[in-house]
């Protein structure tokens, strides 16, 4: 059995991310396999601030929205608040307990990343209304200001 390049070997891994320009260092971690030490990731960080940003708006928002019931069932997933405030408080928990963990951020195994990519998509979920408001607020802005035509 040869190892060629592109067969998921260690070495064609290195390689590959040597050319993407990242620095790799592993060692053996003893906690769930190779630890990688890396720069650190922004997106933990980022989910933390929009976990705090929705548990401390999602009630102002909601008295906000409370006038339009579209826009207050987008924002709160289908006119449960309760709900956006779980899911963003389970991923904020879980990203406070891995912080110290991976050292910042900036040291993760395989479990950590696992545990890191379930408490993003528990923030994606509980801010998905709100990105679709912001997404089509501006497209929906647009069609009022040409007088409901899509087309001229």
């Amino acid at each position: 059995m040869s190892m060629h390049a592109g067969d998921g070997s260690r070495s064609s891994i290195r390689a590959r991310t040597e050319r993407a320009g990242l620095r790799v260092v592993t060692a053996a971690s003893g906690r769930g396999g190779p630890e990688v030490q890396a720069r650190v990731s922004r997106w933990p960080w980022a989910a933390l601030a929009l976990d705090v940003i929705l548990l401390e708006g999602e009630s102002a928002l909601s008295e906000l929205t409370r006038r339009v019931p579209l826009i207050e069932g987008l924002v709160s997933l289908g006119g449960h608040p309760l709900l956006v405030k779980i899911l963003a408080g389970a991923s904020l928990v879980v990203l406070i307990l891995m912080a110290p963990l991976t050292q910042g951020f900036t040291r993760s195994t395989t479990v950590t990343q696992s545990v890191l990519a379930i408490a993003g998509t528990l923030t994606l979920i509980a801010c998905a209304g709100i990105l679709v408001v912001i997404v089509t607020a501006p497209l929906v802005l647009l069609m009022v200001a040409r007088g409901g035509r899509i087309v001229r």
